[in-house]
């Protein structure tokens, strides 16, 4: 098994995220290790919606009204479909 690779963990080749709805997976570091700029995966995934308000509303500067009507109808989703 890969994540199990000793050569691999000698070298922080995994870093764990924590997603607040799968859990916490392993995931490959990036392949660069750059000493002045160095690359860290701060966050997991965004949730689904996660982001939708400051997207319409800030982004897009749809009005909360319309931006309401819109979940309402069921052109902007914050949950999966069942």
């Amino acid at each position: 098994d890969v994540v199990n690779d000793p050569q691999l963990a000698s070298v922080d080749f995994f870093v764990p995220l924590t997603h607040p709805e799968a859990g916490t997976h392993v995931w490959p570091r990036f392949a660069g290790r750059l000493s002045l700029t160095p690359a860290t995966m701060r966050r997991p995934a965004a949730t689904m919606g996660e982001h939708n308000d400051y997207a319409a509303l800030h982004l897009a500067e749809i009005s909360k009204s319309d931006y309401a009507a819109l979940i309402n109808d069921g052109v902007i989703r914050t949950t999966p479909p069942e």
